[in-house]
């Protein structure tokens, strides 16, 4: 039965048309979803597809998680490329997440536009205590004019930081705590230390993830509210998973 595909060209099912100079070349289709899911020449495709999927599965849930408190809109094919290379890291015969290495997340954005380091030069560090369930990203004094980039317009930020514990065996909801600084100034003033700390429900089994991020403002708008600007950075500064 002839049909017309996409581009007007009439087709038989089960056959390419291949354009060459004044012609085209009739070739027969030899693969086929069902011979890519059989075939044994197949096998390794089969498996990296599904080592992707669950690379793919997961990434969606850490970006959920991270992006609940953040009005940046993006996908997470890269973030689901980093997990696929991380799953490969597995030691066991069919490779799971509950023995991979996750440090190839570190410095992950998810802002495409803008990462951290080309908003601010403050070097953060994070202190944990897997026993006590809590987590600390500290915050060094700094001076805003000096040490902070904003884009043209801003008067004041926000530093904030989401911590994420996800556990990878099960489909569990991910806790999710996101820990935010007062309103700082864009101006020549000292400002003190800042400790941010979250307290965790369970922290022993779970991928434990810290990003950190900046909210930025205009002058204030109608009723003398803050206008939030386009959105800074948010970027993946510690990992741990027990």
């Amino acid at each position: 039965m002839l049909y017309k595909n996409k581009i007007s060209r009439t087709a038989i099912p089960g056959y390419s048309l291949i354009p060459k100079d004044d012609h085209y070349q009739v070739k027969k289709i030899t693969l086929t979803a069902e011979r890519v899911k059989t075939d044994p020449a197949f096998h390794r495709t089969r498996i990296c597809a599904g080592d992707f999927a669950k690379a793919a599965r997961l990434g969606r849930r850490i970006r959920n998680a991270l992006l609940l408190h953040s009005s940046i809109k993006t996908t997470a094919p890269l973030l689901a490329g980093r997990l696929h290379i991380a799953l490969r890291t597995s030691p066991s015969a069919d490779p799971d997440f509950s023995t991979a290495c996750f440090d190839n997340l570190l410095g992950y954005n998810f802002n495409p536009r803008v990462d951290w380091q080309q908003c601010t030069t403050i070097q953060p560090d994070v202190v944990a205590n897997i026993h006590k369930n809590w987590i600390t990203t500290r915050l060094p004094a700094f001076i805003p004019t000096e040490q902070l980039i904003p884009p043209g317009g801003i008067t004041h930020c926000r530093i904030f930081t989401t911590v994420v514990a996800i556990n990878c065996k099960e489909k569990e909801e991910a806790e999710i705590i996101t820990k935010t600084t007062t309103l700082i100034p864009i101006k020549q003033m000292h400002i003190k230390p800042r400790h941010l700390t979250a307290e965790l429900t369970h922290m022993k089994g779970r991928l434990i993830i810290v990003a950190l991020g900046i909210h930025w403002y205009g002058p204030a708008g109608y009723k003398g509210a803050m206008i939030r600007k386009p959105p800074g950075p948010l970027t993946i500064i510690y990992i741990r998973h027990q």
